[in-house]
């Protein structure tokens, strides 16, 4: 098993159990922050997607983009909504991948931020789609914002 193959299974591994928590997701209001603080900006692959992790019981109401978006209509919190598609990455048949980008961004507050994407990619024959989490990182104290999350993707 190569690398790359080796941590795909760790993030699968890791999101599905995340997912599988029995603590009931805490609700996300506006201006609340998880407790995800980066160690160092700008932010870096690993950082993100470990942030991605804590970020695991954040309820999918938290966006608009996120809510009904679930694999399962059972489906509540960004864990499970990432979980679903980090199951699907185990074609070994199937070009998958997962990536990572952080841009910087000024929100209309005037506030620094970094804008966080992960992206699973999965693409077999005529089967393609890329699914996703967008979050902002507060530039001034590295803190992931819980109310910046937001659900992407197609296919």
């Amino acid at each position: 098993m190569t690398r790359a193959a080796a941590l795909l299974s760790l993030l699968v591994s890791a999101l599905l159990l995340l997912s599988c928590a029995s603590t009931p997701p805490k609700p996300a209001s506006a201006g609340i922050q998880t407790s995800y603080r980066f160690r160092r900006l700008p932010p870096e692959p690993k950082e993100i997607v470990s942030a991605l992790l804590a970020s695991s019981q954040v309820p999918l109401s938290v966006s608009e983009t996120c809510t009904g978006v679930g694999a399962d209509p059972a489906d509540t919190t960004i864990g499970q909504f990432v979980g679903a598609f980090l199951a699907e990455l185990d074609d070994p048949q199937a070009s998958n991948r997962v990536t990572t980008s952080a841009v910087e961004d000024t929100l209309a507050s005037g506030e620094k931020v970094w804008v966080c994407r992960v992206l699973i990619r999965h693409a077999k024959g005529e089967d393609i789609w890329s699914w996703g989490v967008e979050f902002s990182v507060q530039a001034s104290d590295s803190l992931v914002l819980a109310n910046s999350i937001r659900c992407l993707g197609a296919g």
